[in-house]
Parts: structure tokens; C-alpha cells; sequence
């Protein structure tokens, strides 16, 4: 039987939190190098690596995907893929179906969309991928921009705008 009730947080969390405890400040946690991160491409379909290639950029540069979470986010988005897929063909061939007495009832495909939605929702908390998930992780400080970088044009005002501020 496996263990019970929620899994350890991690320490970082545990200090941003403010409950971590000597034992705790102790223990060596694993991080594994954010670079090298490559997809399995021999176990993704066509339709996986192109959701892949659109996550996987910003994932890696902010350290939230190592090469030791390849498997994991492949199955993230071979979730993500067959949902969809599932709601393309869906929006081709309609809602409903006719059942073996000729009634209307829901298409099954709606419950294949809606059950690969949940788990690439469960799968993309991992990854930071919705705004809820991204509230619980902390990159560390920001860099305040100098007036040079503003100057220059690596400084976008909308950036500031959803940043809250940052100046």
C-alpha cells in the first residue's frame, strides 16, 4: 500500500511559505540541469510534438522543465493532443449521434475530449501551465531594467503592465 495524504513540498516552497523547519533546511533535494530537455520523438505523435514544440520553449528557459521530466510532458501532451483531436472532430461531425434506435445522444468523442482535458490538466499543474499553478512557484527576484534596456527595445510597457508594475 502506498503512502497516504499529501506528498512532502518541496524546500523552496517550504521557505517562501515560511514553514520549513530544521530537519527540513537539512535535507538535499534533487535538481536536475533545465538544459538537454529532449522529446522523445519516437513516442509522440505528429500532433504531441507540435503541442511540445509550443510549450517546451518557455518551460525550459524558466527552469520549470528538465531533462528529467521528458516522460512526464510527453504524456502531458499526448493528453493535450488527443483532446484536441477529439474536439476537431467533434466540431466536424456535431455534437450528438444516433444510437441503435435512432435517438440523438451526446457523441462519445465529447467524453474522449473531456477526459484527456482533465488529465492534461492534472499533468499541465505540474508544469506551472495555469495561472493558479504559476501563483505557487517562485523564480527568485526579478532583475530590475536598467534605462539602457528600456532604451534599446528589450523593455516591452505591457510587460510591465501584467508584471504589476515593475519598474
Amino acid at each position: 500500500m502506498g503512502r497516504r495524504g499529501p506528498g512532502k513540498l518541496p524546500l523552496g516552497l517550504k521557505l517562501v511559505r515560511g514553514t520549513a523547519k530544521k530537519k527540513d533546511r537539512e535535507r538535499r533535494e534533487a535538481h536536475p540541469p533545465a538544459e538537454g530537455m529532449h522529446l522523445p520523438k519516437k513516442l509522440l505523435t505528429k500532433d504531441a510534438l507540435v503541442v511540445a514544440r509550443i510549450l517546451k520553449p518557455s518551460l525550459v528557459a524558466s527552469g520549470l522543465l528538465t531533462a528529467a521530466d521528458s516522460i512526464t510532458f510527453s504524456l502531458a501532451v499526448s493528453h493535450a493532443a488527443v483532446a484536441l483531436k477529439a474536439l476537431r472532430e467533434l466540431d466536424e461531425k456535431g455534437l450528438t449521434t444516433l444510437d441503435e434506435r435512432g435517438l440523438p445522444r451526446k457523441h462519445p468523442l465529447a467524453q474522449v475530449a473531456r477526459d484527456q482535458s482533465e488529465s492534461f490538466r492534472a499533468y499541465s499543474r505540474l508544469f506551472g501551465l495555469s495561472p493558479s499553478a504559476r501563483s505557487e512557484i517562485d523564480l527568485g527576484p526579478l532583475q530590475p531594467l536598467s534605462r539602457r534596456e528600456r532604451l534599446l527595445g528589450t523593455y516591452n510597457e505591457w510587460d510591465e503592465l501584467l508584471d504589476g508594475g515593475r519598474k
